[in-house]
């Protein structure tokens, strides 16, 4: 029986992937590849893996980033960094190490190349490991496990047309529970403004300990997304997990309005943060709230919380969340 478990537990490799083309990243390679490099290094203690797309790419890599004995480098054609979206979701099954891979359609048909598609099965091939496939289309970052039988996700994705416009909220309830023996089901309705994901839940709410969620709220009534976490916050507040418990609200602030540099808000966020064996790491955008974001994070979790900076990759659509994904050991 296929488990996910939480983030927070047990030994884990880390997968990244290297920011390198830019016909995608224009201005904000650099700024991406800088900011992915402090993240590397800020994971010293940290099992993990850093995909290049070939091996000219890991030249560039390896004249910019020195090994250390934590990291393994991957030659593996890739079309860009959303790992968390175009890797399989790895689990436990009879304690040996499994997956389930979604049908992936490039987020609703927007950003579509090939070698994303075909790279969880080139990844589950490498790893010889267990795997179930499913028709239905999702990402990894539509979903978020508190690894003890729910699983958050969100309307606005989930039964958006461009996914699954064939199946209903009960087919994908169904679906859900047979890869992932789950048995609760928490629907969000909305993500944040100008997400291309369409709603992703791991920059919404994210589970930090058992019944324990982190969101964010604001009390700027100019903030972009204010309607959406006050939704969020009502939703979860009257509901249980998958054992009956009623859940743990941990309130981070917004960003507040982050902008790129046409004038655009982006889909800023705390909660795209990453569960490494020995701290978390929170994505922060210059912004007044990243202290008081690291602040509450650290005392919610009692875990050692650092903040990196992130605004570069999130130019691309997302932050630390969304460009790694957890091979469980």
């Amino acid at each position: 029986m296929f488990y996910r478990p939480a983030e927070w537990l047990g030994k884990r490799v880390i997968y990244f992937a290297w920011p390198y083309d830019e016909s995608l990243w224009q201005d904000n390679l650099e700024g991406a590849q800088e900011e992915f490099l402090a993240l590397l290094g800020a994971l010293k203690k940290q099992q993990k893996v850093v995909l290049v797309p070939d091996e000219k790419n890991k030249k560039i890599f390896l004249q910019k980033f020195i090994l250390d004995n934590n990291t393994n480098i991957l030659v593996q054609p890739y079309g860009d960094i959303w790992l968390r979206d175009t890797m399989p979701i790895f689990g436990k099954e009879n304690n040996s190490a499994s997956c389930v891979i979604p049908k992936f359609n490039g987020w609703g048909n927007k950003y579509l190349f090939n070698d994303d598609i075909y790279l969880s099965d080139d990844i589950k091939n490498t790893l010889k490991i267990s795997y179930t496939l499913s028709n239905m289309i999702f990402e990894g970052g539509a979903i978020e496990f508190d690894g003890e039988g729910t699983l958050i996700t969100t309307t606005q994705c989930m039964l958006n047309d461009n996914r699954n416009p064939n199946m209903s909220k009960n087919d994908i309830e169904n679906e859900f529970k047979r890869l992932f023996n789950i048995n609760k089901i928490i629907w969000l309705d909305n993500g944040l403004l100008n997400d291309h994901t369409d709603g992703h839940v791991d920059t919404i709410a994210r589970f930090i300990a058992p019944n324990t969620v982190a969101i964010m709220n604001t009390n700027d009534k100019k903030d972009p997304n204010k309607k959406v976490f006050e939704d969020i916050k009502s939703r979860l507040s009257i509901e249980t997990d998958a054992l009956g418990r009623k859940l743990k609200i941990i309130e981070l602030p917004s960003t507040g309005e982050i902008f790129n540099d046409e004038g655009d808000i982006m889909p800023a966020s705390y909660l795209n943060f990453i569960f490494a064996d020995d701290l978390i790491i929170i994505p922060t955008y210059d912004s007044t709230f990243d202290e008081k974001a690291i602040e509450t994070l650290t005392n919610a979790t009692q875990k050692k919380v650092l903040g990196l900076k992130a605004k570069h990759i999130l130019s691309g659509g997302g932050a630390f969340h969304c460009i790694s994904q957890e091979y469980f050991l």
